[in-house]
């Protein structure tokens, strides 16, 4: 008997530590996911995930049965959601058929109590689901938005194997107006005045969609339609007032060769492309130098390479392009089409037109040639300058013509000696002594 009555404490000793220890993990499972679970549904309170821990730890301990089912699941980090909705059903269910068991010993009120709570538990997780739903709509939402965003690159990108896209024919005329002669107009905009005063457009019945300032103290007048730009070349007021018509020139392709060991002349550079490069019997010497011409040259800082910037017709540079790389004298070069980056690219992000960047990179210049004499104004003998504009000037001590940060000596009293071999493009020091 008292043998029995030992196994029965310990029985119940080793069912209360059982219950403490399933409790306790309940509560570490609480803790951890609170974050989220008050992010999520913040009507969840605290007293009824503590009481689920109690049911769950109960359930542990009344039923090792369902214990080592519930070990052989998965976990829940890995567990989907209609897993976890039918683990909790089943744990709800499991409480209710121990309190309802024939070897239960609970009251009607306390089975009652069981069921009202396990219900509860069940709706909790169910208003977890649906709020999880909405936000997972909402997600799903978003990305739907974002992938519908218009970038560049989706603008720009065209599918494996599909066609090029054909680039816009220009939809309406455009005519180029000049001076006469020097004494007539000195600049575009003078142009633009005497050709404003000349011509009537509502007389005329024309209608301008643009006047365009260029080169060689001209003009570009875009109208509407080709009526328009015929009225405008046949009208003898321009001729009495000192303007002639031209027709705009059209900008050929542009290939870029690069980078050459040293600049040899764009005479030489022909013949060696057309004697050490397959160009084929259409492309002799002749046909070279017809359709070819030298637009500039391009040269890094501090380096010898320079690169041909070649304004050819388009079928040339079709073939160029074709073939990737030409062989002239020692060198090998790589053929690439050249386009002119107008802005940088946050510029070009924003929609900054190119004005913008030349005005900010005249603003660059006058600070930096305002550094000295604001140094003299401050008493100054000493500056550090960051991104300054990059020209040549004894009295910036840097890494590289490069380089974005730079010491500057302004003042007579002080030497200054550079460490180069602890400077680079973006940190520049110097050891610093003052005469007194």
């Amino acid at each position: 008997m008292r043998r029995a009555s030992t196994e029965a404490r310990s029985r119940v000793s080793r069912g209360d530590n059982r219950f403490e220890e399933t409790y306790s993990q309940g509560q570490e499972r609480y803790e951890s996911q609170r974050c989220a679970t008050e992010g999520c549904a913040g009507r969840a309170t605290r007293r009824h995930v503590l009481r689920f821990c109690s049911l769950f730890a109960v359930s542990a301990v009344s039923s090792d049965s369902n214990a080592e089912e519930c070990t052989k699941k998965e976990g829940l980090t890995t567990s989907t959601k209609a897993q976890l909705m039918d683990r909790a059903d089943k744990a709800v269910s499991a409480i209710a058929q121990i309190a309802t068991g024939d070897t239960s010993k609970l009251n009607k009120n306390d089975i009652r109590d069981i069921n009202m709570w396990g219900q509860e538990v069940l709706a909790v997780v169910a208003q977890f689901d649906l709020e999880l739903a909405e936000m997972e709509l909402e997600v799903a939402k978003h990305k739907l938005e974002a992938a519908k965003a218009r970038a560049y690159a989706g603008v720009l990108k065209i599918g494996k194997g599909a066609p090029p896209k054909p680039l816009p024919a220009t939809r309406e005329p455009v005519i180029a107006i000049y001076p006469a002669s020097v004494e007539n107009a000195k600049t575009a905009e003078e142009t633009k005045k005497i050709f404003k005063s000349s011509v009537d457009p509502a007389q005329m019945n024309i209608q301008v969609d643009k006047i365009k300032k260029i080169g060689n103290a001209g003009v570009i007048v875009q109208t509407t339609n080709m009526e328009g730009a015929r009225k405008i070349k046949e009208n003898p007021a321009l001729t009495k007032a000192g303007l002639k018509i031209g027709e705009p020139k059209q900008n050929s392709p542009l290939v870029k060769f690069g980078n050459m060991d040293s600049d040899i002349g764009f005479d030489k550079f022909l013949e060696e492309l057309a004697a050490q490069n397959n160009m084929g019997e259409e492309w002799s010497l002749e046909q070279l130098a017809k359709h070819c011409k030298l637009a500039f040259k391009k040269r890094r800082r501090g380096f010898p390479e320079a690169s041909y910037v070649v304004e050819c017709s388009s079928e040339l540079r079709k073939q160029l392009i074709n073939i990737g790389q030409v062989y002239i004298g020692w060198n090998r070069l790589e053929v690439t089409a050249y386009i002119d980056v107008t802005c940088c690219a946050k510029c070009q992000m924003h929609g900054h037109p190119e004005s913008i960047g030349q005005i900010n990179l005249q603003g660059a210049r006058d600070a930096t040639d305002e550094i000295f004499a604001s140094a003299r104004e401050l008493g100054l003998d000493l500056l550090a300058v960051q991104e300054h504009y990059q020209r040549a000037n004894t009295r910036f001590m840097q890494a590289s013509q490069a380089a974005v940060a730079a010491v500057v000596v302004s003042g007579e009293r002080t030497a200054c000696a550079f460490l180069s071999e602890l400077s680079n493009d973006y940190c520049s020091c110097a050891h610093v002594q003052t005469n007194a």
